[in-house]
């Protein structure tokens, strides 16, 4: 063959080539209108099943609460140390300090005031030769607080050294009086006066120990009376204040066991009740309702006095587990039957049920055969 016959050979075969390789691949990209469409097409549907469950049935009544700070122990002066010339004028304690007992908590009119434990108020100022419950309860306040004196039930010269004691190691000078004492001699009372334990220099705790979380005296107040605080001990857990209306509070008891949300910031903590009133309150977001009081058994909430938080109270609408259908899988017949339909191997089966109590979305229906536990219930026929 010559040169130029090879070559047309050669082009004749790359040519064919070419038409075979364009043919498959238009081959392979054309679809007709009709295959079109057909690949348009979502995938079949798929039904849609859930499955029957044991559960309690539990419903959440849902209330706006507010944080309050908890109950706090007032620290009230005694009658004698209040009227129109008792002026603080210094304050010894602040806020977050462990009050100790002899503790000096505030000055008035110049006299120290002092944290003492004592289990009643003192009905008068001690003075020599005195005796009484009263004198043996200071003696064991000195005893406590390393004055130290022996609890003899006397206000001997030994007690008198111990109150010079106490009021010494304090920074102060322990009041005396001029009445005679029957132990010295006139010239020895004359050089040292008798001391005497004055029932306005004692605010009366229950116990040492405790936090000071509020002091309500300042320099300049005036202590009129006795039942104005001076400070507040050991403020409380914060705790929780709702009003329920009236179809709620049927449902809530003590002791029920709460969620608690703060819908700004997210925070979620646990709570339980302790008490449901019995009388109608106005609520502070209008309306009235019942008082129903709630402490923290989680994380507490910081008070809030500007805004509510949520509450849910889980209520049992079943007190066992019963046989339960989410309300979506129950459908109605004309007839006002109520049926589910159970889907085994593709085929679905409608079986009529009777129906129980509903709460949170699920709701209880009577034993039937052929639906158990775990019974795959037809919802909806699917989609794409």
């Amino acid at each position: 063959m010559s040169r130029r016959g090879l070559l047309v050979a050669l082009g004749t075969a790359v040519v064919g080539v070419l038409i075979v390789v364009t043919a498959v691949l238009v081959g392979v990209r054309t679809r007709s209108p009709d295959e079109a469409v057909a690949d348009a097409r979502p995938p079949r549907a798929s039904p849609v099943t859930v499955e029957v469950e044991r559960r309690v049935l539990t419903e959440p009544v849902v209330l706006r609460a507010r944080v309050v700070a908890g109950r706090s122990t007032p620290l009230r002066p005694p009658e004698a140390a209040t009227g129109a010339d008792s002026v603080v004028t210094s304050v010894h304690v602040r806020r977050g300090q462990i009050l100790r007992e002899g503790d000096v908590v505030l000055v008035r009119s110049g006299a120290p005031m002092f944290a003492l434990r004592l289990p009643f108020p003192l009905y008068r100022d001690i003075t020599s030769g005195m005796k009484g419950p009263d004198v043996v309860e200071l003696q064991r306040a000195l005893g406590r607080t390393g004055a130290g004196t022996v609890t003899s039930g006397v206000f001997d010269a030994a007690t008198r050294e111990a109150v010079r004691r106490f009021y010494a190691a304090r920074g102060f000078t322990a009041p005396t009086t001029a009445t005679p004492d029957p132990s010295l001699s006139a010239d020895a009372q004359r050089r040292r006066p008798s001391v005497v334990f004055e029932r306005s220099a004692v605010l009366r705790v229950d116990r040492s120990g405790r936090r000071v979380t509020r002091v309500l005296a300042r320099v300049g107040t005036i202590l009129k009376d006795a039942d104005t605080a001076v400070a507040e001990l050991d403020a409380g857990r914060p705790r929780l204040a709702a009003v329920a209306a009236a179809d709620q509070v049927k449902l809530l008891s003590r002791a029920q066991p709460a969620t608690v949300v703060d819908d700004i910031t997210g925070t979620r903590t646990r709570a339980r009740i302790v008490s449901v009133g019995d009388r109608v309150v106005r609520s502070p977001s209008g309306g009235n309702g019942f008082l129903v009081r709630l402490a923290f058994t989680g994380a507490p909430l910081a008070p809030t006095e500007d805004r509510t938080v949520r509450v849910e109270v889980a209520v049992a609408s079943t007190h066992a587990e019963v046989l339960a259908v989410p309300v979506t899988a129950l459908f109605s017949r004309p007839d006002g039957t109520t049926i589910v339909t159970v889907v085994h191997g593709g085929r679905h089966t409608d079986v009529t049920v009777r129906t129980g109590a509903t709460a949170g979305g699920w709701t209880e229906i009577a034993p039937v055969d052929g639906i158990t536990e775990g019974t795959p219930l037809l919802v909806s026929e699917g989609g794409g």
